[in-house]
């Protein structure tokens, strides 16, 4: 296939099958995102006292962030669920109209979402965050060979409340009113380093440490409001939209989008018009529960390190961490269970293996607006390991570092890195049970071993022989590898439960980017259940030394990344089961119809029937790690 999704492409955003076709990427046009300037102010007072050391100082951030980006924007079709190829006949038929008189042309798409602003017309957002923060410490010599270091700091994030918070109910008044500023973050450290004898050191320490909310996570709740922008969902059963009330017919959007003027994809396409009418329509939006605060976290460590014979030292230590108030986000506007639904669960082979009962959500809090994705600080999280090191520090030509860490990380579901800034969510299967989430981290590396050498041959340095000690010396050696455990994967489901809210197997799984359903993760199967591939990768670097003048030297280089060519996993399927109705039979499994509280099968994808089952792997490649690379190059010393 050719896609031809870009920069410059106008809206809408067209997805088949999951994967971006054309038109308008959603993140753009991204004028500011982020357009960040920070003043910051910092000073730090010392005074020696006896066996005291003090230390007193603080600082004073202040960050304006200026946000312009219309996330869908130009409006998203996505063509979905079902098989590729049926997913491309859909988009077919919408793209060339090749069924004019069946009244359903243009319908065929399974979702349509676009995002409208109708203050800004960009996404504009333009705010101060205040950030001040003082410490005091006291290293304290209490004996020779022992060393007390006691402190404490106090943070704060102070940021404005948004100017227009969505009135559209009592529910997102709540909401999207307030910002919490915690003034009670006064965090006490404590470090301790005893030398019992002049080849050991013993260090232990324990802190409570502050962190700091992104300024996106608060954009998004300022201006994400249904007020400043309002998203607008249309989720269509059976491929069809055309029985959606106000959804638009396909390439169409509802509001004219930032970027490129509309025009047709290609030669022979429909071409895309603006057709207003979501301005009556239920939107779904943003929002921050008034208690949520920026999240911190307890460390503690202890560890004990040997000067042992050969000039190493052997270090064994244990790290801990807890971390409280960490943020995940979930739908917010949906009434409790009004009840429970049964599923059957099959094997692969289509053989019903068992049973499982879950709360059933059918209904808003507030039929005034849809999904409110709501940002609450209800995770913790644990993280334990122990490290042990080896170290040589360079001589007699050899330099050596060894470390391998054995650690196990668990939450109730917190999401890494930037996919939490923007109100990523990891599918809680309920949304009023988020410790029933309670699994392994989605960084948990059970296993790391990361060892370095460097070698530099000292042998040939006092050679008689001038022209034997220059061919000979001037050679080094160095080499890095790094052995690790894999991710963990979590099974996800492929399709939707019907009669819940948005869809979902509960109702309370959603898309953090559009607040329509999802599937979410296949409720019998533990979240982060399934150890992904391990990795391996060794780096080696040879370097040939020339002396020219007694300040002057040349050097090559020979560089090999990914020495053993190694295929490392980087990415796999995560797709592991799907959702068969009452009545109807799918992949060789038959579901019985439906009867009282029963509302339907779940079953593995398995080959022949995917070719991409759970675990799969879909790519080896990434930003520093891929297939092996030679290097070479030259440098002059003087």
């Amino acid at each position: 296939r050719s896609e031809t999704d870009g920069v410059n492409a106008p809206g809408p955003n067209v997805t088949v099958s999951g994967a971006q076709e054309y038109g308008m990427p959603n993140a753009l046009p991204r004028a500011a995102e982020p357009d960040e300037h920070r003043l910051q102010f910092t000073d730090a007072f010392s005074h020696t006292q006896g066996k005291h050391v003090w230390k007193v100082g603080g600082e004073a951030n202040l960050v304006h962030e200026v946000m312009i980006n219309l996330f869908q924007g130009g409006g998203l079709y996505s063509y979905a669920p079902g098989s590729p190829v049926s997913a491309f006949q859909n988009w077919s038929q919408d793209i060339f109209q090749v069924t004019p008189t069946s009244g359903t042309t243009g319908y065929h798409y399974t979702s349509f979402t676009q995002v409208y602003d109708p203050i800004t017309h960009v996404g504009k957002d333009d705010f101060w965050m205040k950030e001040p923060a003082f410490f005091f410490e006291d290293t304290w010599k209490l004996r020779p060979n022992l060393t007390v270091n006691l402190g404490a700091r106090y943070d704060l994030q102070i940021t404005p409340d948004p100017t227009h918070p969505n009135t559209t109910s009592a529910l997102a008044t709540y909401y999207t009113q307030k910002l919490k500023t915690p003034a009670d973050r006064i965090v006490p450290r404590i470090g301790i380093a005893w030398t019992p004898t002049n080849k050991t050191v013993v260090r232990a320490g324990y802190g409570i440490f502050a962190a700091l909310t992104q300024g996106s996570t608060y954009y998004a709740m300022r201006v994400e409001n249904g007020v400043y922008q309002t998203n607008y969902n249309f989720n269509c059963p059976s491929n069809n939209c055309a029985a959606v009330a106000g959804a638009p017919e396909f390439p169409n959007v509802l509001f004219t989008p930032p970027g490129p003027p509309l025009s047709a994809a290609f030669s022979g396409a429909a071409t895309s018009k603006v057709t207003p009418g979501g301005s009556a329509l239920v939107s779904s939006f943003h929002g921050l529960d008034p208690n949520f605060v920026p999240p911190i976290a307890h460390e503690a460590q202890l560890a004990v390190e040997q000067q042992v014979p050969g000039k190493m030292t052997l270090s064994l230590g244990y790290v801990g961490s807890r971390a409280l108030h960490l943020p995940t986000f979930i739908d917010s506007n949906i009434a409790p269970a009004t009840g429970t639904r049964t599923y059957n669960i099959y094997s692969g082979s289509g053989t019903q293996t068992g049973a499982i009962t879950l709360p059933f959500y059918t209904a808003r809090i507030t039929t005034a607006d849809a999904s409110i994705n709501t940002g609450i600080s209800g995770v913790s999280s644990w993280y334990n390991s122990m490290v042990f090191s080896v170290k040589r520090p360079f001589s007699n030509g050899l330099e050596m570092l060894l470390n391998y860490t054995w650690s196990k990380a668990t939450d109730f579901g917190q999401v890494g890195g930037a996919f939490g800034t923007f109100y990523g969510s990891d599918y809680p299967i309920d949304p009023y049970n988020i410790k029933g989430e309670h699994g392994l981290s989605d960084l948990n590396q059970s296993q790391r071993f990361v060892g370095s050498v460097v070698y530099a041959p000292p042998f040939f340095h006092n050679l008689d022989n001038h022209v034997a000690r220059y061919i000979a010396d001037g050679w080094s050696f160095a080499g890095i590898t790094t052995d690790a455990s894999g991710f963990p994967i979590t099974p996800f489901m492929s399709a939707n439960a019907g009669g819940g809210i948005d869809g979902g197997l509960t109702g309370g799984t959603m898309s953090s980017s559009s607040g329509l359903g999802t599937p979410g993760r296949a409720p019998f199967v533990g979240r982060n259940s399934i150890k992904g591939p391990d990795f391996n990768n060794l780096d080696f670097r040879i370097a040939r030394t020339f002396p020219i003048h007694e300040k002057i030297n040349f050097q090559v280089l020979g560089e090999a990344f990914n020495l053993l060519n190694h295929p490392n996993i980087l990415s796999e399927a995560t797709t592991g089961y799907f959702y068969i109705k009452p009545g109807a039979t799918a992949d060789g499994v038959t579901c019985p119809a439906a009867t009282g509280t029963f509302n339907g099968c779940i079953a593995p994808e398995v080959a022949p029937f995917t070719s991409t089952p759970v675990g799969t792997p879909t790519g080896t490649s990434g930003v520093l790690y891929t297939e092996r690379q030679l290097q070479f190059s030259a440098k002059l010393f003087f």
